[in-house]
């Protein structure tokens, strides 16, 4: 399906997708001082860097997706006091947001979500508001992961669960990746550590950015900043994102395909054709992985041969584990695509590792590595342990099969 702009469109061009196959996003951020070193609209290119990544891997699913224009006037009190800073009502952003939700909603479109970037406790409060509001009427549905919390942050970098990290290493590094025309770099890179936390200032009952020692209006590592770490966090919002937008999809019908879980089989959509994940109450709920996964009439079925790390000249360049497994899973998607599929469409991995020590060690990057390429699909999986692998230096190898529409 497609990405769209809904302000490049015209009236009649948004009649006409189909409103159960349409999903909104709206990114929201704030005019709000970022250091000397980042411009005033930080949040709102990080929001819409989350919106595009998202759109992007929902679009791959299936659907059709509207991404509004962004939400910049916010409640903005921690920074205030900073010259550039607008700081608007907590009750305007509630209120407008419900405002959207409802005009989607009149022409048919039901599911919005919220790619935010502010994290202000007065914003992230008239979000949750917002939410509540729609959650209380019938007929629309208000998506909005809260990247304030655990389940969400600890998917981000150690700066962002830090709390220290308002135009720090986090943000910098995402406007180093999408605007660095922007950044003023000759100062950033000169800038002092500031590594106290926003997180405790709150719970001191502090509510300026002066209050929480951030003199400058900068809390983090921003000399750390790189675009390339920005790319990767980009890539890791898109995945929540899209993660927040499917798991309610699961519940609702979309379209004329079922889009729901009954007797443990959970269907997803994806442009009319259906991977459907088995999973039976009786062998507990697994995670990462699904216990099976159920192909419609029709498919087509693709084998992947099994992929190690190594490069079209046939060597490793790596002995780390999570960087082997990143690019043999990256090989694999590589075959997928060329035959017409993406990630959606693998029905079943094996992993082989010649260390489960490894293995063990290397999960918390592997789940990053993971979320950047496979976001929220875990198709039917095994892992085996084995003495030694066909390429020397190979430490891990991926075989697929994948079900092509």
């Amino acid at each position: 399906m497609a990405v769209y702009s809904l302000s490049s469109l015209t009236w009649p061009a948004v009649r006409d997708l189909p409103p159960d196959r349409t999903v909104a996003i709206l990114p929201a951020g704030a005019t709000e001082a970022h250091g000397p070193h980042l411009p005033l609209g930080t949040d709102v290119i990080i929001a819409e860097a989350m919106a595009r990544a998202g759109a992007d891997r929902l679009s791959a699913r299936g659907l059709h997706v509207l991404v509004l224009p962004s939400l910049a006037l916010s409640p903005a009190p921690f920074a205030a006091a900073f010259a550039g800073t607008l700081h608007t009502p907590a009750a305007a952003t509630t209120m407008l947001i419900g405002g959207v939700v409802r005009s989607l909603e009149a022409h048919g479109i039901r599911l919005t979500a919220i790619a935010n970037a502010h994290h202000d406790p007065a914003h992230v409060s008239a979000l949750r508001a917002a939410v509540d509001e729609v959650a209380g009427r019938a007929g629309a549905t208000l998506v909005f992961p809260d990247l304030t919390r655990r389940r969400w942050a600890e998917r981000l970098t150690e700066e962002f669960r830090s709390g220290a990290c308002h135009a720090g290493r986090y943000e910098g590094s995402i406007v180093l990746a999408e605007r660095p025309d922007l950044v003023r770099r000759d100062v950033m890179s000169t800038l002092p550590a500031n590594p106290r936390s926003l997180v405790d200032a709150i719970r001191r009952d502090e509510k300026t950015f002066g209050e929480a020692g951030g003199a400058d209006a900068y809390f983090g590592f921003p000399a750390d900043a790189s675009a390339e770490e920005g790319r990767e966090i980009v890539a890791t919002l898109g995945a929540i994102l899209e993660e927040a937008v499917m798991a309610e999809l699961r519940g609702v019908r979309v379209g004329s395909d079922p889009g729901y879980q009954v007797d443990g089989v959970r269907h997803v959509s994806d442009t009319g054709y259906m991977l459907a994940s088995v999973n039976p109450a009786e062998l507990g709920s697994p995670r990462g992985f699904a216990h099976g996964m159920l192909a419609p009439a029709g498919g087509r079925l693709l084998f992947v041969a099994g992929q190690t790390a190594t490069h079209a000249d046939g060597r490793i360049t790596s002995d780390a584990f999570a960087d082997q497994f990143e690019r043999a899973l990256t090989r694999t998607l590589a075959v997928v695509r060329a035959a017409g599929g993406h990630a959606a469409h693998i029905a079943r991995m094996t992993v082989y590792v010649t260390s489960m020590d490894q293995y063990r060690d290397s999960r918390p990057l592997l789940r990053d590595v993971w979320q950047r390429h496979m976001g929220a699909h875990y198709p039917a999986m095994a892992l085996v342990a084995v003495t030694s692998l066909v390429d020397e230096g190979a430490v891990v190898e991926i075989e697929a099969t994948a079900v092509l529409p």
